[in-house]
């Protein structure tokens, strides 16, 4: 009897490794996943000049200048009014937060302050400058008209 329980115990043991290793690596390939969420050409600090002729078409008083967005690779979107952003700036303060999640050409924006619900957009990069035009979002013409059009890194 002595000479199985110890052998019990290492089978149960082994198991046990077995079973933490395969959750580890399980996790460890979410992780992954959901770092690829946005494509590496997506994700960074864009910038776009929202001018006071832009806000007056569409009936919203909002600061007038160059707005930062910092896109990050999980999909989390963080928007700063003209003059707030700094690279590594971990205290600047945000206008708000929304997120995005692309299918292949198509890219989908979370809810904003102005918006509860979604929109659909269809983007591309090239060289410098993001392009976001809107698809299926016509109902919030806030969002349209900020995130609509040329952002440049």
């Amino acid at each position: 009897m002595s000479k199985r329980r110890p052998r019990q115990w290492a089978v149960a043991a082994a198991c046990g490794l077995a079973i933490a290793s395969a959750w580890q690596v399980a996790t460890e390939a979410t992780a992954a996943t959901r770092a690829l969420d946005v494509p590496a050409k997506l994700a960074g600090v864009w910038h776009k000049n929202m001018t006071q002729a832009k806000w007056d078409r569409i009936g919203v008083s909002r600061s007038v200048g160059v707005y930062t967005i910092v896109i990050g690779k999980s999909g989390d979107v963080i928007v700063y009014q003209p003059g707030t952003y700094r690279p590594g700036c971990s205290a600047c303060p945000q206008d708000f937060q929304t997120t995005i999640k692309t299918t292949g050409a198509r890219l989908t924006l979370g809810s904003v302050p102005v918006c509860s619900f979604k929109g659909v957009y269809r983007w591309t990069v090239s060289g410098r400058t993001l392009i976001l035009e809107p698809i299926a979002d016509t109902a919030c013409v806030v969002r349209e008209t900020f995130f609509g059009g040329r952002w440049k890194r």
